[in-house]
């Protein structure tokens, strides 16, 4: 799994503390950390990725602009976010 350098990816690595993922038949094995979520899309382009934790602009501009095969499967903070 490949997740975005920010605070939004805590919410995977809860999940995969909490055994979450697992409850759910996901095996994740790794975590691999990307500096934006563009650096992200470029490397789920180039394959080897099977998962990833990443905000909706840059998935949609890899799908768009790069015919990236990525589906969007869930949605977060959809109420916003703050501290």
């Amino acid at each position: 799994m490949a997740v975005e350098f920010m605070d939004h990816a805590a919410a995977a690595y809860v999940a995969r503390d909490k055994g979450w993922f697992r409850a759910a038949g996901l095996d994740v094995q790794s975590y691999e950390s990307y500096a934006s979520g563009m650096a992200l899309a470029v490397a789920l382009a180039r394959g080897g990725i099977d998962a990833a934790y990443i905000c909706l602009v840059p998935a949609i501009n890899a799908r768009v602009n790069a015919g990236v095969p990525i589906k969007i499967v869930a949605g977060t903070h959809r109420q916003g976010y703050g501290l």
